[in-house]
């Protein structure tokens, strides 16, 4: 048998403000509760191990997730660990991903307009087709990532790590990037905005 345990955690600085609207205790419509600038962080404890997981507007945020289609923008995810998660079409356009660790995730055709994911962690996630227009990756550890077909006009790439990334189709016209931006062997990248 499992033992629950809520907790209240408030926003974590770093993302622009806005990022953080979830949704009020005991509200699980999936609908943005009043003001609520608070999340809650629901405590797993299996028999041998705990697991943290974050419910934001009913939905569980937690490693494997399934939240293929779910509306979290502008939610605060950050250092949120969706490892293998499910997030195919989601909506996450201006939400706080930044620290989040997604190695794994499946994001294809994700809306992500101005996501914050600066030192996410996506090695070997998979973004093809996904929106990630003006988003900012500084930092960002993108190594073996499915970027085929994904939108990343205007997209900040400083010191983001693209090693092995399959950017097929990709559109990066006005991006970021500079010296420490690491390229995909052989990739030419457009001029920096």
């Amino acid at each position: 048998m499992l033992a629950l345990l809520l907790l209240v955690a408030g926003l974590s600085a770093g993302c622009k403000s806005g990022a953080g609207n979830t949704s009020e205790p005991g509200n699980t419509s999936g609908a943005a509760g009043g003001s609520s600038t608070t999340s809650r962080v629901l405590v797993v404890k299996p028999l041998a191990a705990e697991t943290r997981a974050l419910v934001v507007r009913g939905y569980v945020i937690a490693p494997h997730a399934s939240l293929a289609a779910a509306d979290l923008s502008v939610a605060n995810l950050r250092d949120a660990d969706l490892e293998g998660a499910d997030l195919s079409g989601a909506i996450l356009n201006t939400s706080c991903m930044a620290g989040s660790n997604l190695r794994s995730a499946i994001l294809n055709g994700a809306r992500m307009y101005r996501v914050s994911l600066v030192g996410a962690d996506l090695t070997n996630a998979s973004l093809s087709g996904a929106n990630l227009a003006g988003a900012d990756m500084v930092g960002a550890l993108l190594r073996r990532a499915d970027l085929s077909r994904a939108d990343l006009n205007s997209a900040n790439l400083i010191n983001a790590d693209l090693r092995g990334a399959d950017l097929t189709g990709a559109t990066l016209i006005g991006i970021y990037w500079d010296r420490t931006t690491k390229w995909p062997r052989g990739f030419e990248p457009p001029l920096s905005a």
